[in-house]
């Protein structure tokens, strides 16, 4: 069986409408830790007082608008079909878990949650509206 073959077979379109959500969030969670540490050893050469305020505020950013602009694109690549359906509703889920996250106290003396959330839903909106535009033809 080939690979397309198999793509297009019925277990295989269930089993890619019920991995979606779970590998989504695992490439949410792997993508801001692994963004943070390549930011970081980018920026050895920073003296340490600009270099706080960079990991506070600048790293938390773009890892949060990266690991929400990777979680929607797995979400969406990994959808048979309605993809942009399927991106509408992880965002909502993820804009729901932040809202979780923000109203529970969470804090990290490291790294600052509301840049990093706000990099998130930045990230959410952009990939939304690209992969809405890739699906026009799609209903919704």
């Amino acid at each position: 069986m080939s690979l397309t073959t198999y793509f297009e077979s019925p277990k295989s379109y269930w089993l890619r409408w019920i991995g979606v959500l779970p590998l989504s969030i695992v490439v949410y969670i792997i993508t801001s830790p692994i963004v943070k540490i390549i930011l970081e050893f980018g920026m050895f050469w920073i003296p340490e007082s600009i270099f706080n305020f960079i990991k506070m505020y600048l790293i938390s950013f773009v890892a949060g608008m990266s690991s929400g602009q990777a979680y929607l694109m797995t979400g969406s690549m990994l959808a048979p079909k309605y993809k942009s359906l399927c991106a509408l509703i992880l965002t909502i889920l993820m804009v729901l878990s932040i809202g979780v996250v923000i109203t529970s106290g969470y804090e990290n003396n490291e790294y600052n949650p509301w840049t990093e959330n706000i990099g998130l839903l930045i990230g959410l909106i952009l990939r939304y509206l690209i992969i809405r535009l890739e699906n026009s033809e799609e209903l919704i």
